[in-house]
């Protein structure tokens, strides 16, 4: 007999194979759409009422150090994020560079629910975890 949570976790593992799969459809599609484009020699295209056109981005990453460098303090601060990486908090914690108090201080813990999938016959050191 099939159990209401071995019924959900079938559902679940369906829904990540359709997910993968319209991604992958997407990224087909968007090849596909791209190349049709610059056969035409066109960036745009009209279909059931909507334009879709093909424009050239780029994607920009910044070296903030040497940004820090080059503007003032306040001009730093303005344009970056201030963030804190998770896992070198936890190796300065394992080093006890940051103090109990400091960390009751400054974390705000919000409880989220993850599922991670595992092939069962791969469990053990190369178990290649999916987590959503």
């Amino acid at each position: 007999m099939v159990t209401v949570q071995e019924k959900a976790a079938k559902q679940y593992l369906a829904a990540l194979q359709a997910q993968k799969a319209a991604e992958d459809a997407v990224s087909m599609a968007k090849q596909l759409l791209c190349e049709a484009l610059d056969d035409a020699g066109q960036t745009v295209v009209e279909v059931g009422g909507q334009s879709v056109q093909m424009v050239e981005a780029v994607r920009r990453t910044f070296d903030a150090d040497l940004l820090k460098t080059l503007v003032d303090d306040s001009t730093f601060v303005m344009v970056t994020k201030a963030s804190v990486d998770s896992k070198k908090w936890d190796k300065a914690r394992k080093q006890r560079l940051v103090s109990d108090e400091v960390e009751a201080t400054i974390i705000k813990e919000t409880p989220y629910i993850a599922i991670r999938v595992a092939d069962i016959a791969d469990a053990g050191e190369n178990a290649t975890d999916k987590v959503a």
